[in-house]
């Protein structure tokens, strides 16, 4: 089934999970502090407050966010409407974001689609393309429960799409399907970024899932407003480029003063280098092995 043309109600798009840490000291603090009163928001509205232990951290959590403090300094986690009202907040008192999840929400007339099923059927039509394509699969259960994923979990990026009237027990109307996006390392890095500097707005979170789901040449069924770019992965040099530019700025002057002042067969016999041929020298033209 074609999705092109469906302008579906959209019902929330906003942060759904975000994780974030912070170093020791009083700045650290104010991530969880600031989780802290969340906690006790949501105490007040009737959740229940339990104590929260896990990775080395030990506090509290309510039905929507948790905070803790361990050696390694402060850990705030925040799902669902939290995730969405605390985005800003906790970009500014966070170190770093290991974790985000992005999510639109659209309500269907009955049978009108089903996500899992349509793009498991289209996904069987396509070719194999040169690069392959990424791994996908669905997962459906007996009474009801069904979504499709794009991707590994251990991914940057790790999209999803699966029935939320069912999946909430009832809390979201029938027909209510839910499309989702796990971000995490230089991915959830990013999002941090955009969410202090300009803000996670509705219109960027359904073109970004939109725009993850059409890397599959997949649709949604809702109207794209916008485009959207990944944020480049930062690829560390390898170890023998980031050496050798320390042999030339760091060891290389040296080298040149050493040969100057005591001669390049001491140099070499330091360095425990073979002769070179009387052609070049270890401060000049290029080797030639003698």
């Amino acid at each position: 089934m074609s999705y092109l043309g469906l302008d579906l109600t959209i019902v929330e798009a906003r942060c759904d999970w975000i994780t974030a840490t912070t170093k020791h000291g009083e700045e650290g603090l104010d991530l969880v502090r600031f989780a802290q009163s969340r906690v006790s928001y949501e105490e007040k509205l009737g959740s229940k407050v339990e104590r929260f232990r896990a990775f080395g951290y030990v506090g509290e959590q309510s039905r929507h966010v948790r905070w803790g403090w361990g050696s390694s300094g402060g850990l705030a986690v925040f799902s669902g409407d939290e995730a969405g009202d605390a985005a800003y907040s906790a970009a500014t008192l966070a170190d770093h974001w290991t974790r985000v999840d992005y999510c639109v929400t659209v309500v269907a007339g009955p049978d009108q689609i089903n996500p899992p099923q349509d793009y498991r059927d289209a996904m069987k039509r396509k070719p194999e393309r040169p690069n392959g394509w990424p791994q996908m699969s669905r997962y459906e259960e007996m009474w009801g429960g069904d979504t499709f994923y794009i991707g590994k979990r251990v991914s940057p990026y790790y999209c999803r799409c699966y029935n939320k009237h069912v999946e909430s027990k009832g809390d979201y109307p029938p027909g209510s399907w839910r499309w989702e996006c796990e971000l995490k390392r230089h991915a959830s890095e990013g999002a941090q970024v955009r969410a202090r500097d300009s803000g996670l707005t509705t219109r960027y979170i359904t073109a970004f899932l939109a725009h993850e789901f059409a890397r599959v040449e997949l649709e949604v069924p809702w109207r794209i407003n916008s485009v959207v770019k990944r944020d480049p992965q930062i690829r560390h040099r390898p170890d023998a480029d980031r050496k050798l530019e320390w042999l030339e700025q760091s060891v290389a002057p040296t080298v040149d003063f050493l040969i100057e002042a005591r001669g390049e067969d001491r140099v070499l016999d330091v360095l425990g280098l073979p002769r070179l041929s009387r052609h070049s020298t270890l401060a000049g033209d290029r080797w030639k092995g003698g």
